[in-house]
């Protein structure tokens, strides 16, 4: 990232240079991890930087629970009406 600063130091402009990737969220992810937006970046346009709103972490935490969570057994041997 380069930065230009006016005389008393405050930062008035930034560049950086970002390598978009691709991301592979999407409904499996139950709102944990989120796609990414497969289109190019168009020359002129601003666009703002955001933290990643991935939670990686969170994800396999409900992975661990979904685990624990008891499952509806199906009847071996069907009752007697």
């Amino acid at each position: 990232m380069a930065t230009e600063k006016d005389g008393t130091g405050r930062v008035r402009a930034a560049v950086i240079e970002a390598e978009l990737k691709e991301s592979f969220g999407g409904e499996w992810s139950r709102g944990y991890v989120f796609p990414s937006i497969s289109r190019p970046l168009e020359e002129g346009k601003l666009y703002t930087l955001d933290p990643c709103p991935n939670d990686w972490y969170g994800f396999w935490c409900s992975q661990i629970v979904q685990g624990f969570v008891p499952r509806r057994a199906k009847p071996v041997v069907q009752p007697a009406e």
